[in-house]
């Protein structure tokens, strides 16, 4: 409703008011001799000194009654009085909820007496148009995977069928042939396990299913024995892994789920660092609180890129173009668990130096 016919909607409401209230004065005018002469009727008929008693009150005092009348009779009519005012609003937040109610900047325009109102709105709205965005996000890169990882796994399924159909084929062929061959599957084989388990990881460490084990863990301890366990995935890769581990009180963790976490975070370093580059790994304690930095080498990340490091089904453009790569879960997964520890996870990179740092 717009503000040219608040006074006609004033106007309109006053004469409600005056219609009921001139209706009211006379009703209790005309009704004042009747309820005497009902009264009087009743008490005279009536042999109980109590009841006369009550009679002979509201008969003295009949305004009262009159009075209380009235007011039944008035409030339900306030509704009908106040009913242009109830119905401009409701009818103002009915338009303010329709979808096409908000402008090209996406906002909701209400009088200025509904500003509080337009406030709650617009920021509803914008809360809506956010997650619907992330839920368009979240589908385009499911929808992605299912490619990526559908050229994924057929590459190597291709393969593994093929040395299954030599060696089936050619009985013939030397023991060294058969063992080759026989590896090579089975290299494949285990590429395309390691695919399908990353796809059951988002509901395993889901935040909401996550249940935390905690015991007393040395960091120090573990991240010797995580590096030390993935030093041959480095070396194929001609990678130097230095460490830096001070020696720090066991932390209360989940030490298979950290391992977890901490894993996924050596294996992307070990994914993203070149032949011949290098990664260090560095535990400390500033502020009383256990640090661990995971740096490798590599190309220069632009911020926009950096930011989404952590969103599930994200992959960069090398992970998408190499055998190497995920599913884009294991960061996720990763800052779910450490998360749930009630630490934080966050990348940087300078200078072609990209940086996790982890605190605990």
């Amino acid at each position: 409703m717009r503000h040219s016919t608040r006074p006609a909607l004033y106007a309109k409401v006053l004469l409600r008011v005056a219609v009921l209230a001139g209706g009211c004065a006379a009703l209790a005018y005309l009704a004042q001799p009747l309820v005497k002469d009902y009264l009087d009727g009743i008490y005279r008929r009536t042999e109980s000194p109590s009841w006369q008693w009550l009679f002979y009150f509201f008969s003295e005092n009949r305004e009262v009654l009159i009075f209380g009348g009235v007011l039944l009779l008035v409030i339900p009519l306030a509704g009908w009085i106040f009913r242009p005012f109830f119905k401009e609003y409701t009818d103002l937040i009915r338009t303010g909820l329709r979808p096409d109610a908000a402008g090209p900047d996406g906002k909701v325009t209400l009088p200025r007496r509904l500003k509080s109102l337009e406030t709650v709105l617009n920021e509803v709205g914008a809360e809506l148009r956010l997650s619907r965005y992330a839920a368009r996000e979240a589908e385009q890169r499911k929808d992605e995977l299912v490619v990526y990882l559908a050229h994924d796994i057929r590459t190597p399924l291709t393969s593994v069928l093929g040395y299954l159909e030599l060696l089936g084929e050619n009985p013939d062929l030397s023991e060294a042939q058969r063992e080759k061959f026989t590896r090579s599957a089975l290299n494949k084989a285990e590429r395309i396990r390691l695919l399908v388990e990353e796809l059951f990881e988002v509901t395993r460490y889901s935040l909401t299913d996550l249940e935390l084990d905690k015991t007393p863990v040395n960091l120090s301890v573990m991240l010797n024995q995580l590096a030390e366990e993935s030093r041959p995935l480095f070396e194929r890769r001609e990678i130097t892994v230095d460490l830096f581990l001070e020696d720090l009180p066991p932390v209360s963790a989940d030490a298979d789920k950290l391992a977890r976490a901490l894993d996924n975070v050596l294996h992307n370093a070990a994914h993203y660092t070149p032949p011949g580059g290098m990664v260090a790994v560095m535990l400390d304690s500033p502020a009383d609180r256990a640090r661990i930095r995971l740096s490798n080498t590599g190309a220069d990340i632009p911020p926009e890129k950096l930011a989404r490091f952590f969103e599930k089904f994200y992959r960069g453009e090398e992970a998408r173009q190499t055998a190497t790569g995920g599913s884009g879960l294991g960061l996720a997964i990763a800052k779910n668990i450490i998360e749930a520890h009630g630490g934080q996870i966050t990348a940087e990179n300078k200078d072609g130096l990209t940086t996790f740092t982890i605190r605990l």
